[in-house]
């Protein structure tokens, strides 16, 4: 199925070929391996019927970041975009690649921003509470 690729750190927006979906076991270890990460949280697009895997981790470490217009927050890693079927599956995005890259903008890195992430590590005494 059609997806869109989103990649920071090559600063590349580019249409891909995805096999599966959401209700086959493959699809979900294909989406961590492509995006190389442990684990995958999922941001659905303002005004559209797709969305977005991302990094779950993104924020917490050192990473290359992207923000994309409509977002409240910058995204950390690699991201794939697909469409929704409203039924709990995965469709092939109909998204344009050339007006997505538009709407991004890439900030480089790696960069810490894990203050963004909405907590901080507090010692106390030898103890470090997070």
């Amino acid at each position: 199925m059609r997806a869109i690729l989103i990649d920071p750190r090559n600063k590349i927006v580019e249409v891909m070929q995805t096999s599966g979906n959401l209700h086959k076991d493959d699809f979900f270890p294909g989406i961590y391996d492509l995006l190389e990460v442990n684990c995958i949280d999922i941001v659905r697009l303002p005004l559209t019927k797709e969305v977005m895997y991302v990094d779950d981790e993104g924020l917490l470490k050192p990473n290359y970041f992207f923000e994309l217009l409509g977002c409240v927050q910058p995204i950390g890693g690699k991201a794939l975009i697909l469409g929704d079927d409203s039924e709990g599956g995965s469709i092939g995005s109909v998204i344009s690649a050339y007006g997505l890259k538009k709407l991004v903008k890439f900030l480089g890195g790696p960069l810490d921003l894990s203050h963004l992430a909405g907590f901080r590590v507090i010692e106390i005494g030898k103890e470090k509470i997070t």
